[in-house]
């Protein structure tokens, strides 16, 4: 009897997928793809906004430009 073989339980939705997100390596690759992807979309820190308190300590003028659909998707 081979001990990591995975024998999906009794009427579970969609059990063709059982063995292939209960394996161990799924959740490593999804975790590792999203950290690398959110890595490189955000901005550099030199790049990067600002606070406003800090802008106005530079005299920085407020450059923020909010997307109100992004603002909307995230609430």
């Amino acid at each position: 009897m081979d001990i990591d073989r995975l024998k999906p339980i009794p009427n579970i939705p969609f059990p063709q997928y059982y063995s292939f997100f209960m394996n161990w390596k799924t959740p490593v690759a999804i975790a590792a793809t999203y950290a690398i992807v959110i890595h490189l979309l955000n901005p550099s820190p030199e790049a990067a906004k600002v606070s406003r308190v800090e802008a106005k300590n530079r005299g920085v003028k407020n450059i923020s430009s909010s997307n109100k659909m992004f603002t909307a998707f995230i609430f």
